[in-house]
C-alpha cells in the first residue's frame, strides 16, 4: 500500500492534529516567558496567568460606572418572586453589552 492512501486510525489522527496546536501553545509560551523576564509589564505577549485575571474582572467584576457586568447576560437568581438582586438593575439596549 502506499503511503498516500494509508489509512490512520482515529486515536493517530487526533494525535496528528492535535499536534501544530501544541506547537503553537509551547512557542507562545517560550515568547511570553523571554518577553516577561526582561520586561515584567510587557503587554505584548501575557502570561497565561494575566489572561486569566484580565478575563475574570471582566466576566465577573461589574463596571465601576454601570455597576453592571461587561459581558454576559445579567440573570437573576431563583427567588420567592421579589425584586431585590440582579433583576432589578436597569438595563440599557444601547449599550454593546446587551442584557
Amino acid at each position: 500500500m502506499r503511503w498516500v492512501n494509508r489509512r490512520i486510525s482515529r486515536g493517530n489522527n487526533l494525535l496528528l492534529g492535535s499536534i501544530p496546536i501544541l506547537l503553537l501553545v509551547l512557542i507562545y509560551l517560550l515568547a511570553a516567558t523571554e518577553r516577561h523576564a526582561i520586561n515584567p509589564s510587557d503587554k505584548l505577549l501575557p502570561l497565561p496567568g494575566a489572561m486569566v485575571q484580565a478575563m475574570w474582572g471582566l466576566l465577573f467584576e461589574p463596571d465601576q460606572l454601570t455597576g453592571r457586568l461587561l459581558f454576559g447576560r445579567i440573570r437573576s437568581p431563583v427567588s420567592s418572586g421579589s425584586d431585590s438582586g440582579w433583576a432589578s438593575l436597569p438595563c440599557r439596549r444601547s449599550s454593546l453589552a446587551c442584557c
